[in-house]
């Protein structure tokens, strides 16, 4: 994060990044998950996935939605056909991908993702939908009916009634579970939580209490940033990171508004990026990214958009501002002489 703050300080720097990262996430982990789904037979159970950090279908599918954001926002400012081109092929392989992964989380978030996105852009609301038809035709024509039967499940597992009976090989009643002990835990450790990396550990030992599922026994993650964080670190720790992420964002927000209308593609752009990390923190609630360098990686490349923005907010305003002095002089003289007439 240090060295990012003071490497991306320009506009060229920026898009090199940006054209950086997207090109190595095609490559790695989506190349790396269609062929092993399409061609190797590499799946989890039948879903979508990579290698190390990617090794979880819905931690993959989660990821996917922060570089779907950083593509939509290269879609908006650059004017070279071949990276909008990539942009737009992304913007495409990218929800695939999620769908592929069968994340129901990952789902609902890219549908808030979509949701925000189509709201916000009246005027890009015909190319987003042609973009999400794609995409549907994409996912009818080669992803597996297992997809649209677990996609099914959406309504039953949100209660452990519900859950236990829902065809999933469990997954949902787990996960229930396992935020039972996560609660527990953070119940009993409101303040500063069992310590940072320690959670596993004390999952281990409070899984062990009868009012607990034998299916939540282990050293286990909550799969949950949200009761992550607060059995780890407690209300201190969440609330500093949520502070982190609020400071953030509301930079980005103000610097957006105050640039719409003098620097519209920009202001798109960093639009695109907040929605993209709205997003993420939906699939968040199903997912443990606290730990993810990716989710920092991203703070980064958002507040960098905000202040090279905000550093050409001044200069935009004065020309603008120049500018209606001039029409205001020339007005002036154009009403002087023609009462003179």
């Amino acid at each position: 994060m240090i060295v990012a703050v003071n490497v991306l300080t320009t506009r060229a720097r920026l898009r090199f990044f940006l054209l950086a990262f997207l090109g190595f996430f095609a490559f790695y982990p989506v190349r790396g998950s269609l062929f092993a789904y399409f061609i190797y037979g590499g799946t989890v159970q039948g879903r979508a996935a990579w290698n190390y950090i990617y090794n979880n279908p819905n931690d993959l599918a989660a990821l996917c939605l922060l570089p779907l954001a950083l593509a939509a926002g290269m879609l908006a400012t650059e004017r070279e056909r071949w990276i909008r081109y990539c942009a737009a092929a992304g913007a495409v392989a990218l929800p695939f991908v999620i769908f592929l992964t069968q994340s129901r989380g990952a789902f609902i978030a890219l549908a808030a993702f979509a949701f925000v996105i189509l709201k916000g852009q009246k005027k890009l609301r015909g190319k987003i939908l042609l973009a999400a038809g794609l995409v549907g035709v994409t996912v009818y024509l080669f992803a597996p009916a297992s997809l649209w039967q677990r996609l099914g499940t959406l309504p039953d597992v949100t209660s452990e009634q519900s859950a236990a009976k829902v065809n999933d090989d469990m997954s949902a009643r787990q996960r229930l579970e396992l935020w039972k002990v996560a609660r527990l835990i953070a119940k009993e450790n409101p303040v500063t939580g069992v310590g940072f990396g320690a959670y596993k550990d004390a999952h281990y030992v409070y899984a062990q209490r009868p009012e607990v599922d034998p299916i939540a026994l282990g050293h286990r993650d909550p799969h949950s940033t949200y009761f992550s964080l607060l059995a780890e670190t407690g209300i201190v720790g969440f609330a500093l990171f949520f502070i982190m992420v609020a400071t953030v964002v509301r930079d980005a927000e103000r610097t957006r508004r105050r640039a719409r209308l003098t620097h519209p593609a920009f202001a798109t752009q960093l639009f695109y990026m907040e929605i993209g990390l709205l997003g993420y923190f939906v699939a968040a609630i199903w997912g443990s990214f606290q730990m993810m360098v990716l989710t920092y990686v991203y703070f980064v490349v958002i507040s960098a958009t905000t202040q090279l923005l905000k550093g050409e907010l001044p200069a935009m305003q004065r020309s603008w501002a120049g500018r209606r002095t001039t029409v205001s002089s020339f007005s002036r003289a154009v009403t002087g002489r023609s009462a003179a007439v």
